[in-house]
């Protein structure tokens, strides 16, 4: 049986509506997240503390807005070691076909 080696790379391309772009992973360690369009994007987990379902907004609640050549690395440097990142998450995008890249360990 084969290991898979990290980082996965997923290169999607977002519209203004908010889509899942990773699924649960319980063996997610970090996670980067690369906005290489000139349009603004915005993530969240999938789900909220009650587990109700979260949807990404723009400069919204619960949002972490990433702008134009923007980096998102979770966990920023000095977090504990044992975070776990294992949750869904959402994006939205500003504009239709906003090219969009993650990378998952």
């Amino acid at each position: 049986m084969g290991t898979l080696l990290t980082p996965l790379g997923y290169a999607i391309t977002l519209g203004t509506g908010s889509v899942q772009v990773l699924p649960v992973n319980p063996s997610r360690k970090a996670i980067i997240f690369f906005n290489a369009s000139t349009n603004t994007v915005a993530v969240c987990p999938a789900l909220t503390a009650g587990g109700q379902a979260l949807v990404a907004v723009i400069n919204g609640a619960g949002s972490i807005t990433i702008v134009s050549q923007g980096l998102l690395t979770i966990p920023q440097q000095g977090w504990p070691d044992n975070v776990g990142i294992g949750a869904a998450f959402n994006a939205i995008a500003s504009g239709a076909s906003t090219p969009f890249s993650i990378w998952e360990f």
